[in-house]
């Protein structure tokens, strides 16, 4: 039985560690709090460290997480940049790109397909298949565009919604320049912290 260390056990992180346990994994929940060292004496191999924290701890969970853990991290976050991982020294991670919601009382919603890259990508893809949750393996060099198109959805819609409020569906029919406005200024953004031009025709479109 395959053992997966589960940091984050959020909505996100709950609905992966569900799914990974359906299929017959071993899940080792670590919670707020919790010091990764000590995890990683007592589960030394995991098959993978699934990092689903809130954006705003992925800085410390990273800074902290233990050598023989670094070469099999998955990361689940929004907002997630490549620099992130080029900064912290993860060459090859696996990543999810989350494309489902999960709210308390609600349930689950897929927007589109859940692209996931890297050594783990086959089996979180199968897992996810137990909850019925699309998702696809897609290739490392696509991890840049897959980050930036979910940036892109995030930052605008919540941007515009500041404003308006409603659905998204709502704000790309009913408001179409503001959402244009804030997309393009989202993409200027993203375009500086990545330091080069994207390829915004394909963001635009997903």
């Amino acid at each position: 039985m395959p053992e997966v260390v589960v940091v984050g056990l959020g909505q996100v992180g709950t609905v992966l560690a569900e799914s990974l346990a359906a299929k017959g994994s071993r899940v080792v929940p670590v919670r707020r709090g919790t010091p990764l060292a000590e995890v990683a004496r007592e589960h030394p191999s995991p098959a993978v460290v699934a990092v689903c924290v809130a954006e705003d701890d992925l800085e410390a969970v990273l800074r902290d997480l233990p050598t023989p853990y670094r070469d099999r991290v998955l990361l689940v976050q929004n907002e997630l940049r490549p620099a992130t991982l080029a900064d912290h020294g993860l060459s090859d991670p696996s990543v999810a790109v989350v494309w489902f919601e999960t709210k308390r009382d609600k349930p689950l919603r897929v927007i589109l397909s859940t692209p996931v890259v890297g050594p783990f990508a086959a089996t979180l893809v199968d897992a996810l298949g137990a909850h019925r949750i699309p998702s696809h393996e897609a290739p490392r060099r696509d991890l840049a565009f897959e980050l930036a198109a979910k940036n892109r959805y995030i930052l605008t819609t919540n941007l515009a919604g500041l404003v308006v409020g409603g659905t998204v569906h709502g704000l790309v029919h009913d408001h179409p320049n503001l959402f244009a406005d804030v997309l393009r200024e989202v993409l200027d953004v993203e375009e500086a912290v990545a330091g080069h031009l994207l390829d915004r025709a394909p963001i635009e479109e997903k």
